[in-house]
């Protein structure tokens, strides 16, 4: 895999942690409490005060991320720059959020899926391949 694609996929599965939690769980609200249900949260052990800071953090980010990837007008690389400042003004709001220990939690498991998602788009590039030669 090229190193431009490298980085184009792990910027998208950066992403995809804060994604995640916002999408398959947007936030169950319990009375006023908002409580967040996904196993890496869980992980994080996360106090409610810091749930409900979280929350809004995330639906921001996921909004902008998606409002990146809808825009046809961007080219790969702007969409790739964009990307990685909504994450680093998510990354600034988040590590006031939560513990020094959370936050490496929480990027241990960001580059865990950036290296899973790079390993199936490797294998997805080299099936997609085999079978146009086919």
């Amino acid at each position: 895999m090229k190193p431009r694609s490298i980085t184009l996929a792990l910027a998208f599965c950066v992403s995809l942690v804060s994604t995640a939690v916002v999408s398959t769980s947007f936030a169950k609200e319990q009375g006023n409490v908002i409580r967040i249900d996904l196993p890496v949260v869980k992980q994080l052990r996360l106090t409610p005060m810091q749930e409900r800071r979280l929350v809004p953090v995330l639906r921001a980010e996921h909004l902008q991320i998606q409002a990146i990837k809808n825009d046809q007008s961007l080219s790969k690389s702007q969409q790739l720059r964009r990307l990685r400042a909504v994450q680093n003004r998510s990354n600034r709001k988040l590590r006031v959020i939560l513990t020094r220990s959370q936050f490496r939690q929480l990027q241990v498991n960001s580059q865990q899926r950036a290296q899973l998602m790079a390993a199936v788009m490797q294998t997805t590039k080299t099936h997609g391949t085999a079978s146009r030669s086919k």
